[in-house]
């Protein structure tokens, strides 16, 4: 079986694309066109980052793979804890 061997700096090209799939998904809760709907499509896109930089994990090698595993490690932060905190805040003060 033959090794996957990339270059450094496509294995930081392929990094790249999660951490910009990343901010994406930090940006979409604040478009207003999307509504309340940008918090699920950010859930979404934070998982898509997760899984993109799985795969910079697996094809990368050296420091790179470290900051694709920190790629995946903020992505999943982002997606369990800091997401659903900005939820609940958000409804703190609805009234029924």
């Amino acid at each position: 079986m033959r090794m996957i061997v990339l270059s450094r700096n496509k294995q930081i090209a392929l990094v790249i694309v999660p951490l910009v799939t990343l901010i994406v998904s930090a940006i979409l809760p604040f478009v207003p066109a999307l509504g309340f709907g940008g918090i699920a499509y950010s859930s979404d896109v934070s998982l898509v980052a997760a899984v993109l930089g799985a795969i910079a994990v697996i094809l990368t090698k050296g420091w790179i793979r470290v900051l694709a595993l920190s790629v995946v490690v903020v992505s999943l932060l982002f997606n369990y804890y800091i997401l659903p905190a900005f939820v609940n805040h958000l409804f703190d003060n609805l009234q029924y």
